[in-house]
């Protein structure tokens, strides 16, 4: 199992490397383009499909709700908006205090 899980990693960053090339270049064809889009498409979909067809589906959806709370959690800690203008100025300690709590559970979530 760890080598088929080795496999699709690698699988999935053929498949990254391709995409991000043909934006890279410019004298890429029309033709080309679509090829390279179709296959490093499958190469992606496939190798998220050879990993998670060995993890529980419970275990995918707690790492992607973990990670979708710590990055909020982060952006409330680090880059939520102080303007007294509107508010007061503890909400941005609230807002702070809101963050550290998510960034917190859900870095627990994603990590176990």
């Amino acid at each position: 199992m760890d080598l088929l899980v080795l496999f699709a990693g690698i699988i999935i960053a053929l498949g990254v490397v391709m995409l991000y090339k043909i934006v890279d270049r410019d004298d890429v064809t029309d033709k080309n383009l679509y090829v390279i889009l179709i296959i490093g498409s499958i190469f992606v979909f496939g190798g998220f499909s050879l990993i998670f067809s060995y993890i529980p589906v419970e275990v995918v959806k707690r790492k992607i709700y973990g990670f979708i709370l710590s990055a909020f959690g982060f952006w409330l800690v680090f880059k939520f908006p102080a303007s007294n203008d509107h508010q007061g100025g503890d909400m941005a300690i609230a807002g702070i205090l809101f963050g550290i709590v998510m960034l917190v559970l859900g870095l627990y979530w994603f990590m176990f």
